[in-house]
C-alpha cells in the first residue's frame, strides 16, 4: 500500500465513480449512502434529497466523510473528511453545479436532461464538502 499524492488523488476524482457518503446519525451509528459526486476547485459536491436522513443528520452535525473506492482490481481508495455546507436549490450556482454533477454520470446531454426531468419533483439540495483531510491509498502499488 502506498499513499497517493495530491495529483494522483485529483486525477482519481476525475473518473465518475460511486462514493459512500457518511453522516453522524442522531442515535450513534454512522449513516451510509451511496452517492454520485463532483470534485471542483478543492471542494466535493453531492446531491441529496432535502427530506433525507442525510440532510437531517447534516443539519444537526455538519461533520461527514466520503469514501470513493476504485473497485477491484483498481486497488485505490480515497476518503474525504470534512464539513458540509448545504446549498439550496435556487441559490446562485446551484443549477450549474448540479448540471455538471448529473452530466458526468450520463453518456450524453440528452440522457442527463432526461434524468433531471425525472427528478424535477424531488426537493434536492447540494452538499458542498470542504475537506479538512483527504487520505488516498493505493493498495495495488508496492512501497519503494
Amino acid at each position: 500500500m502506498v499513499q497517493m499524492s495530491q495529483i494522483q488523488v485529483e486525477s482519481f476524482f476525475q473518473t465518475p465513480r460511486f462514493a459512500v457518503f457518511g453522516t453522524n446519525s442522531a442515535d450513534g451509528p454512522p449513516q451510509l449512502t451511496t452517492v454520485w459526486f463532483l470534485y471542483e476547485s478543492g471542494a466535493v459536491y453531492v446531491g441529496i434529497e432535502k427530506r433525507s436522513v442525510k440532510h437531517r443528520n447534516l443539519t444537526r452535525d455538519p461533520r461527514m466523510a466520503l469514501c470513493i473506492d476504485g473497485d477491484h482490481p483498481d486497488g485505490r481508495t480515497v476518503v474525504v473528511y470534512g464539513v458540509a455546507e448545504v446549498i439550496e436549490s435556487g441559490a446562485p450556482k446551484f443549477d450549474q453545479i448540479n448540471w455538471r454533477l448529473v452530466r458526468r454520470y450520463h453518456d450524453s446531454d440528452d440522457e442527463a436532461r432526461q434524468y433531471q426531468e425525472s427528478m424535477r419533483d424531488v426537493d434536492s439540495v447540494l452538499i458542498k464538502i470542504t475537506p479538512n483531510r483527504i487520505v488516498g491509498l493505493d493498495y495495488g502499488a508496492e512501497q519503494a
